[in-house]
């Protein structure tokens, strides 16, 4: 049985950043470089889907090794409100300004199309907390965004309207996946 791991759950809130070229952020308008800001979150959930495998020796009956575990990861936030950048950048299939307000208008299916690859639509994305001194920040090597199972859009008074989007991780070109930690000791 597995239980949740509360340490995966980043319980501070900031800003999440698609594409950073910079994590120093030196003119603190927090797009880290010539990245683009989607949005403001409060917590951030790193979620490890890896599985470990047992290896059971069939003379004794029981497990006698255990297999490391895949490397996937996940990653799921809210992003608050409904932001341009955030709907361009993470709904690209289906992203449209509109001709009136200029607001972002998302349509489906848009251009995806079911079964093709979706590496297109890969980008790093960082998130920053607004307490770089006591919360780690996270950035991952190459993420392919979508709505988180389930998610909703609520229409409702007492429901804040934002993407609930989940974040698949894959390996760069350099073999990374992500990286957790001070912002101050990560590098891009």
């Amino acid at each position: 049985m597995t239980t949740p791991r509360t340490s995966s759950v980043i319980r501070a809130p900031g800003v999440v950043v698609a594409n950073p070229s910079d994590l120093t952020d030196p003119d603190g308008d927090q797009t880290y470089g010539t990245g683009v800001i989607l949005g403001k979150t409060r917590a951030v959930a790193l979620v490890g889907l890896g599985t470990f495998y047992g290896v059971e020796c069939e003379g004794l009956g029981e497990y006698s090794d255990w297999l490391e575990a895949n490397n996937r990861y996940i990653v799921n936030l809210f992003l608050r409100g409904w932001d341009k950048d955030a709907v361009e950048q993470t709904l690209a299939g289906g992203y449209a300004l509109g001709a009136t307000t200029g607001r972002p208008v998302w349509t489906e299916p848009g251009t995806k199309t079911p079964g093709e690859s979706t590496l297109s639509r890969a980008k790093v994305f960082l998130f920053a907390p607004d307490d770089t001194i006591y919360h780690p920040a996270l950035i991952i090597r190459r993420g392919i965004p979508d709505f988180a199972d389930g998610a909703e859009l609520a229409f409702q008074r007492d429901e804040e309207l934002g993407l609930n989007m989940t974040v698949e991780c894959l390996r760069n070109g350099s073999g990374k996946i992500l990286d957790l930690g001070m912002l101050e000791d990560l590098t891009l």
